[in-house]
């Protein structure tokens, strides 16, 4: 009898034990390896990216500037690309994202400034090479502003916006000058280098100024990812796509010239969500510190004051 009363606490004490015992935790998501194909295609993207941008300076060396162009254009549109890849493959890691950074300044920094100075800037000498690196320069402090995490913006009112031109667009608005020339010819002011070398240098100056513009994840959630827009976004689409095979200069002229367009209503749009932001974080102040005030005590309904006879009523008895 001991022993089954012994065996019974037991049980007992096993079944509290079941009962009372926390939840096993989920076993955390295994990272892909260096070597896995979810991480070695984005970063197979990326290096074609690096391949196709180089091309440019190669072309531009045996003087074939059309081609050094649209290089530079399809490294511009693979760099869209190895991103979103790696997302979809949850194939996301370190090198990658380092790996993109590089490339990003030999295919929008390096290369644009090799190709103008073989195309034009090369005609004033030293001063033409190093208005070249001044540019170069300044694609290189716009990547390293950009991965410190400095112009950051990770507010709600703020996240659709780039603190300066991002390095493909300065790498598409540097090549302005030439596309220019092959659409209209050699008679026009891109035919001086001076001219060329100031506009460079504005480019430059975009690319690492603190002028909000516009990000193309904004044009996501705006176009792409609402149902009602993207009949609007597939007109487009198509629309670009005409252009591209029989009008391909002037596309990009009219990206160009849009792009700069776009630059003061960025700069007004952003303004606008600042202060309106500022404005809905004063309002949520005001509204949570009358909550935590203390109200003042109501007096209870129907309490009168203390009936008796005034002092002057008593003096006069």
């Amino acid at each position: 009898m001991d022993d089954e009363h012994d065996w019974g606490t037991g049980n007992n004490m096993q079944a509290e034990v079941h009962t009372t015992a926390e939840p096993p935790e989920r076993e955390p998501e295994v990272m892909p390896g260096p070597w896995s194909w979810r991480v070695v295609v984005p970063n197979a993207i990326t290096v074609l990216s690096t391949v196709v941008g180089m091309s440019s300076v190669y072309c531009a060396m045996n003087g074939q500037f059309p081609s050094a162009v649209a290089c530079i254009i399809v490294a511009g549109w693979l760099d869209g690309l190895d991103g979103p890849a790696a997302r979809m493959l949850k194939g996301t890691s370190q090198f990658g994202a380092e790996l993109d950074s590089l490339s990003d300044y030999v295919n929008f920094g390096v290369a644009p400034g090799l190709v103008m100075y073989y195309w034009r800037l090369h005609r004033l000498h030293y001063t033409g090479w190093l208005l070249g690196l001044v540019y170069t320069v300044c694609l290189a402090c716009r990547l390293a502003r950009f991965n410190a995490g400095v112009d950051l913006n990770a507010s709600v009112a703020t996240r659709n916006y780039f603190t300066g031109v991002p390095s493909p667009a300065a790498a598409l608005l540097a090549c302005l000058p030439m596309l220019l020339e092959f659409q209209f010819g050699k008679n026009g002011p891109w035919e001086d280098p001076r001219y060329v070398a100031a506009y460079l240098f504005l480019v430059g100056f975009l690319a690492v100024s603190r002028i909000p513009t516009f990000s193309s994840k904004g044009l996501h959630r705006s176009l792409i990812a609402q149902p009602k827009q993207r009949f609007l976004f597939g007109v487009c689409a198509v629309v670009v796509l005409a252009f591209l095979f029989y009008f391909p200069y002037l596309l990009f002229i009219g990206i160009s010239l849009g792009y700069f367009a776009s630059l003061p209503v960025s700069f007004r749009m952003y303004r606008r969500a600042v202060a309106k932001e500022k404005k809905e974080t004063t309002t949520s102040k005001k509204v949570s510190n009358k909550q935590a005030s203390p109200k003042p005590a109501k007096k209870r309904e129907g309490a009168s004051p203390k009936r008796g006879r005034s002092p002057a009523a008593k003096s006069k008895d």
